[in-house]
């Protein structure tokens, strides 16, 4: 008689089994949340696209620029765009603003601080960084097209072109580092940055041009990037 109720008995706990194994399955999905995918460590969107946070610039600036000491610059302040940032004291400021469009991306200078060893308006020996400002939000560039055109106008054998980006600022690092050959003739060594910063009327344009034919140390990241870590605007 049991050998006969053991068929019945068998199927029995396999019943109980399934109903149990499926239930857990059922908690369990409920339980723990959906994630992205990912791909490379990074969450993508259903169509396998990387997800990018807005607002979210990539800061490219080297690790070594908050080693420079600041404590004794100048400090340029401009009350009419409410803005300030520290430049070297051995540097000459020229703040006169233009009444001219200035760059193609329809701005006008506001100010310019310069180091030359030699010349006045072109050197090939020392720096300088420009700002300018521009209200025609249109002209903002195209990051991409920046760096084609950048690319177009140099010698990929002696330049590096690439983006770069440092806080909210964003835009195209030209670099001569092999000491041969230049955008302008007689220049060596050279450096070219352009950067920009959007603000809720326009955007800012910064320029940052080098010539250190001597290695005398004249680099971004030694005077450029450490003037705008100190850029802050100072409307209340």
């Amino acid at each position: 008689m049991f050998k006969k109720q053991l068929p019945i008995i068998f199927i029995g706990l396999c019943v109980v089994v399934a109903v149990l194994v499926l239930g857990w399955s059922v908690f369990v999905k409920r339980e723990v949340p959906v994630q992205s995918p990912v791909v490379n460590d990074e969450p993508v969107d259903d169509n396998n696209n990387e997800i990018i946070p807005d607002n979210n610039i990539p800061d490219d600036a080297d690790d070594d620029i908050s080693e420079i000491d600041t404590s004794d610059w100048k400090t340029y302040r401009n009350e009419e765009y409410e803005f300030e940032f520290k430049y070297p004291k051995d540097f000459e400021l020229n703040d006169s603003e233009s009444d001219e469009l200035y760059k193609p991306h329809n701005s006008k200078l506001i100010v310019w601080v310069s180091k030359m060893l030699c010349c006045k308006i072109s050197f090939d020996d020392g720096m300088s960084m420009e700002i300018s400002y521009s209200v025609d939000k249109s002209k903002y560039p195209n990051m991409d097209n920046l760096l084609e055109s950048k690319r177009e106008r140099v010698s990929e054998e002696t330049f590096s072109v690439e983006k770069y980006n440092y806080k909210n600022f964003e835009g195209v690092k030209t670099i001569n580092a092999v000491n041969a050959g230049s955008i302008y003739s007689g220049m060596s060594k050279e450096e070219h940055i352009e950067l920009f910063l959007k603000t809720d009327d326009g955007f800012y344009s910064f320029s940052w041009v080098a010539e250190d034919p001597e290695d005398r140390g004249f680099t971004y990241t030694n005077y450029f990037i450490p003037m705008l870590s100190t850029f802050k605007f100072t409307e209340e």
